[in-house]
């Protein structure tokens, strides 16, 4: 299809604008210590998740739990994936020596603790900005190009 091409193409070309902020010593550094920040949160928030459901894991198992969970995120599955992400939280749990009713009380306090406070600071910001979604595709929709417009057939 003559579609794929210009998906690719695209992607491409957003990943290679995205790069150019690695081109510099100051680019680099903030890309850098950002993504450590994110990182080291996304292990502290698994660490402190476990810790509250009654599972002791250590450092390593904290990064473990946390990169585990992310990556499975990223598995083709339902919507929010949903299952995907909760089996692989238990498994990766079980495996440090959790029971799996701790570890899927863990995943699921993870969903809540992940998914509620962002989406409450979506909504503020969105009322704060005076935003309607409406206005955020049209915006949106030139950057996309005939992209998503492909993609949702």
């Amino acid at each position: 299809s003559r579609r794929y091409p210009r998906l690719v193409g695209d992607l491409v070309r957003r990943l290679t604008a995205g790069a150019a902020a690695l081109r510099t010593r100051r680019g680099l550094v903030l890309v850098l210590g950002a993504t450590l920040a994110a990182a080291l949160t996304a292990t502290l928030v698994a660490w402190a998740v476990a810790q509250a459901v009654g599972i002791a894991i250590d450092g390593p198992e904290a990064v473990l739990f946390a990169s585990g969970v992310a990556l499975a995120l990223a598995i083709p599955a339902a919507p929010a994936s949903i299952g995907t992400y909760e089996f692989v939280g238990v498994v990766i749990l079980s495996s440090v020596g959790a029971s799996p009713e701790q570890a899927l009380a863990a995943m699921l306090l993870m969903r809540v603790v992940s998914t509620v406070p962002l989406s409450l600071l979506g909504l503020g910001a969105t009322w704060l900005l005076h935003l309607r979604p409406t206005e955020l595709i049209d915006q949106a929709a030139p950057l996309v190009g005939d992209t998503a417009r492909e993609a949702g057939r």
